[in-house]
């Protein structure tokens, strides 16, 4: 619960009050459909360029281990979900599927382990069974380390989706695609994400997006860099980091390394899903129905 409660507090210093909108601010009425149809080519040029949709889910369940580091200390007091910053945690994840669990392979927690599966959240004591219990550290972490992983992939599932031109930066240029979901109007509970592709190699470079679940006001910037093939043309990011803005590479708030990649893990799959009759809705945060 730590981290949730002081997350908000950081938040409203940092970003002030009203809701993040990262529409255009030229926006009088829904995009032309040919710029919506443009924002989804390109969503789907973006996952292609990363191994495409259907090798990515062949898989199955996807593994990797990631540092995630927390420089500054106000905010790894305040925020960092994790026992410790930049120790090697292992996740497993159900692909595209907010069904993960996070194994401490290291430091304070070391064998222990963090699950959420179908918005039901648990852990497991070193050497236990999985223990259901609602915990809002474990509900919004793992989900998002795992979205921020498999975005080139998810983004497409975006139900409202537009172009919003290009940009240069430095010496690259990028083709921006705005995603969200229920209309186009601007609401204090859907999420919204600016998409800035690589123009040449159509990989992702940053990522905009607001987190409606710590408030209206809350948004922030990824950057992704790193890239690895790590087998059959797929690949992942080796290092995603918040930044105040695109064109910036010093970590603002934390910066994720990821390493040892798989994604056909071979686990099975009451791994992930210990007990598939308990199921919630996201905004349960982590409790069964």
């Amino acid at each position: 619960m730590r981290a949730r409660v002081w997350w908000v507090f950081v938040a409203a210093a940092l970003v002030g009050c009203g809701t993040a909108d990262l529409r255009p601010d030229a926006w009088t009425s829904a995009p032309k459909p040919a710029e919506q149809e443009r924002g989804k080519a390109l969503l789907e040029e973006l996952a292609q360029a990363h191994g495409g949709v259907d090798a990515w889910r062949a898989g199955g369940h996807t593994q990797f281990v990631v540092r995630d580091h927390w420089p500054h200390f106000i905010t790894r007091a305040a925020a960092a979900p994790w026992p410790e910053s930049g120790q090697r945690i292992r996740f497993t994840v159900r692909t595209g599927e907010d069904s993960s669990r996070a194994e401490f392979l290291e430091g304070s927690g070391q064998g222990e382990a963090w699950g959420i599966q179908q918005w039901v959240t648990y852990k497991v004591a070193k050497g236990g069974s999985p223990r259901f219990e609602p915990d809002s550290d474990v509900w919004f972490w793992l989900p998002t380390v795992e979205y921020f992983f498999e975005a080139p992939f998810r983004l497409r599932e975006g139900q409202n989706v537009t172009y919003l031109g290009s940009e240069t930066l430095g010496d690259r240029t990028f083709e921006k695609v705005f995603v969200t979901w229920g209309g186009w109007s601007l609401t204090d509970e859907i999420d919204q994400y600016v998409v800035w592709i690589d123009a040449d190699t159509r990989r992702l470079g940053y990522l905009q997006y607001t987190v409606r679940d710590f408030g209206s006001s809350m948004q922030g910037t990824v950057a992704y860099s790193g890239y690895v093939d790590v087998g059959g043309g797929l690949l992942a990011p080796g290092d995603v980091r918040t930044v105040d803005a695109p064109g910036s590479t010093e970590v603002s708030l934390h910066r994720m390394q990821f390493t040892d990649v798989d994604y056909a893990a071979p686990v099975p799959p009451s791994f992930v899903v210990p007990d598939p009759s308990k199921k919630a809705g996201k905004g349960d945060e982590g409790e069964a129905r």
